[in-house]
């Protein structure tokens, strides 16, 4: 007999999973799907953190707090590089957004506004944009290249729409 079509929800976890689909499900969870959850679930911790932040200290300590955050996430991830490069990978990912985000932040954000124009905000996302691809070089990776050359796009966009002369960021 033929086997049975896979359902919407088998065929949905076979393009999202591990590539490797003859691995068992024990190692699919512990080694693919823990850190993502992991990652998921210490965004949602940050945002609850930083949400409490708003509501009690000024922007100072919520910027320091986020690019403390984010300098332990890029630590983490730098120190366990060589034994568990996956896991390293989730963590320089996250803790990049996080310092692209909360840069963008001192500006953009009205919670978080440090800066009265926006020419620091957007110097800052520049480094960060540039440390991103010296990142994408180094690991030879195509997606971190996708996102850093968005975030790049993105950079130069903001700078286009609210600078005066644009022209220093492009």
């Amino acid at each position: 007999s033929k086997p049975s079509a896979p359902t919407p929800l088998q065929a949905f976890l076979k393009r999202i999973g591990p590539k490797d689909s003859d691995m068992p499900w024990e190692m699919a969870l512990g080694t693919y799907w823990l850190p993502r959850l992991g990652a998921i679930a210490l965004s949602i911790a940050i945002v609850f953190l930083l949400t409490l932040a708003i509501q009690k200290w000024g922007p100072p300590v919520r910027v320091t707090m986020g690019y403390g955050v984010a300098a332990v996430l890029l630590g983490i991830g730098l120190h366990l590089d060589r034994k568990y490069p996956n896991y390293a990978r989730v963590l320089f990912g996250a803790g990049f957004a996080l310092l692209y985000f909360v840069t963008f932040a001192t500006y953009f954000v009205p919670f978080v506004k440090l800066f009265e124009t926006p020419t620091i905000s957007l110097s800052g996302l520049c480094v960060i944009v540039v440390a991103w691809v010296g990142l994408a070089v180094r690991r030879n990776s195509r997606i971190i290249g996708a996102i850093a050359t968005l975030l790049g796009h993105l950079t130069i966009g903001l700078a286009t729409f609210t600078l005066t002369h644009p022209t220093l960021y492009s």
